[in-house]
């Protein structure tokens, strides 16, 4: 129990203490500018909106179709939310 309850495995999986805040944004930001733009994430948009069409209207699971209507919101504003709030 005591194993538990000791914090020190956060510590080992914070990536900040392994690498610089320099390195890990730059580490981000390539990942972002590389394998999420182009046409992976055009067609990860179109099935989040197919699927939650399909969730919605043929299965009748409306928590899947918001969920997924949220989740293609997020790929199609998600950037230009970051870049109003200075992150990116």
């Amino acid at each position: 129990m005591g194993a538990l309850l000791d914090m020190r495995w956060l510590e080992y999986i914070n990536p900040l203490n392994h690498y610089s805040n320099e390195e890990y944004v730059h580490y981000w930001d390539a990942l972002f500018r590389t394998t999420l733009a182009g046409i992976f994430p055009r067609f990860a948009f179109v099935a989040a909106v197919i699927g939650a069409f399909w969730y919605g209207v043929r299965r009748q699971n409306w928590a899947a179709a918001r969920t997924l209507l949220f989740v293609a919101g997020l790929m199609a504003y998600g950037g230009a939310i970051l870049m109003a709030l200075g992150v990116m």
